[in-house]
């Protein structure tokens, strides 16, 4: 029976059990928690067949569960292939190991639960999630504590959903970020060759991406760019492609990989950008020299981006899954665009977002004014063609609202027009009430301090450098700078 025909399997606080008591068996509900004081239910409308008093904690579990995985692939969009289903893959191990750990049986409920809770708009629901937070918190404390279970993947695969929940629950983008931060720790410690097959495999591919936008938000170099973890992409990779898993989509199975490749070096150009006096002191050059070499690294990124982008818009108008305009009533931005799923959709908004971010650092460091021109009007347009994609976009209830709420942000690095800011503003508050919390929080200092980062540096390339230049060594500077 699916979670949306019992309302009852949406009540957690009353009927959820331990996870040792959890699999023994049924437990009975003495009373309906869900009504209120006129005598509704609180979830009147949503849920259509009767109230079933007796409920199987881990079956309810697994419902809920079932419901968040169902919300990865909507109904409405044309699947890709199975391989490029990374979130389904990992989460399809979960329901084999309810009711066996603790830890991870308190974040799935408190992932699920504010997944409910955000797509019915239900505060009750949102309330009953962060309880089972706390207890996967008091878990995870616990668990860390032993080497061998705070690095097993029930651990880590609870570290990341306990980052879902904050992107679900809570108004600050940070919350998600620190988790996220230690999923990255667990996965360093347990080491690339933990990550080669199986539930550790999926796992990997599934947080990948969200591990380099994590460094994106953190300002700093991500590990997965170290190459013994590039190689391990490139091994599932090919593995991969040899188990028959692709289909007939192998080239953009191919091009997404490449588009990965590409993106997870990033953070760390970003991070050697805003550190060119320092890293010039380093390594004994001037600092306009480094800043010549972050220039010509931040072109060579943006050629090879571009040219990947280009193969995968042409392999989607080959087989079928080129994004389509449309009109809608809207006086700021009046085209919407179509896409026929969100792996499509992620990926080109992925490349304008990046591609957002390149030309805001060649702005700073080219002398040219025509190409400060080029960068300023493509990234404009790319900005506006994330603004096109929202409705889209927040159609899935997760993975989507995720990578517009990046792109959306990084837009305002670009837009002026106040109209079209103030749009863009609504619409990640509309994400964060509907969709992910997280996105409430508005980065309206994210131009001052992105740019103010980029710039301050390449204004100290024309300061005089006076005393002892070691003075400028930041003291997190990464061991290969």
């Amino acid at each position: 029976m699916s979670v949306f025909e019992n309302p009852g399997a949406v009540d957690l606080e009353l009927t959820w059990v331990e996870s040792d008591q959890a699999a023994s068996g049924w437990e009975t509900r003495p009373s309906d928690p869900f009504d209120v004081a006129d005598g509704s239910h609180l979830l009147d409308g949503l849920f259509p067949s009767p109230y079933v008093e007796i409920l199987s904690p881990i079956l309810q579990q697994n419902q809920l569960l079932d419901s968040f995985i169902s919300s990865l692939n909507p109904a409405f969009q044309v699947d890709v292939s199975p391989a490029l289903r990374n979130h389904t893959r990992w989460l399809a191990y979960l329901p084999s190991l309810s009711g066996t750990n603790s830890l991870l049986d308190s974040s799935i409920r408190a992932c699920t639960v504010a997944h409910l809770g955000r797509l019915y708009a239900s505060e009750r629901l949102l309330q009953d999630s962060r309880s089972h937070y706390g207890r996967a918190l008091r878990s995870l404390n616990r668990d860390l504590q032993d080497m061998v279970k705070g690095t097993s993947g029930e651990t880590l695969s609870a570290t990341i959903l306990l980052s879902f929940y904050e992107m679900l629950a809570t108004d600050m983008d940070q919350t998600w970020v620190r988790h996220a931060g230690g999923a990255g720790t667990l996965m360093k410690l347990r080491g690339v060759g933990k990550h080669r097959s199986g539930f550790d495999r999926e796992i990997f591919r599934a947080y990948r991406h969200a591990l380099v936008i994590q460094a994106f938000e953190m300002g700093q170099p991500c590990f997965l760019e170290a190459p013994e973890w590039v190689e391990l992409s490139r091994q599932i990779h090919e593995d991969i492609r040899k188990s028959g898993m692709v289909g007939e989509k192998m080239e953009l199975f191919d091009i997404a990989e490449e588009y990965y490749i590409e993106m997870v070096p990033l953070p760390h150009l970003i991070w050697d950008i805003r550190h060119i006096p320092q890293l010039a002191c380093a390594a004994g050059k001037d600092h306009a020299t480094v800043a010549q070499e972050m220039f010509q690294r931040a072109v060579g990124h943006r050629t090879r981006m571009k040219s990947v982008y280009a193969r995968f818009r042409d392999a989607c108008k080959r087989l079928g899954h080129a994004p389509v305009s449309r009109l809608r009533n809207d006086a700021i931005f009046p085209v919407r665009y179509e896409f026929n799923n969100v792996f499509v959709g992620s990926s080109i908004v992925g490349y304008w977002t990046i591609l957002m971010m390149l030309n805001a650092v060649l702005r700073e460091l080219d002398k040219d004014v025509d190409r400060k021109a080029l960068y300023r009007m493509e990234a404009i347009e790319a900005a506006r063609d994330c603004c096109r994609s929202v409705d889209f976009m927040m159609r899935s209830s997760f993975l989507g609202p995720f990578f517009i709420t990046f792109a959306l942000r990084v837009s305002l690095i670009w837009i002026e027009d106040q109209e079209q800011r103030t749009w863009i503003i609504t619409r990640l508050l509309e994400v964060g009430n509907t969709k992910l919390g997280m996105a409430k929080q508005l980065p309206e200092a994210m131009p001052e301090t992105f740019i103010g980062y980029i710039r301050g540096a390449t204004q100290e390339i024309e300061k005089p450098e006076d005393g002892d230049p070691r003075s400028l060594l930041p003291r997190d500077l990464p061991p290969d700078a």
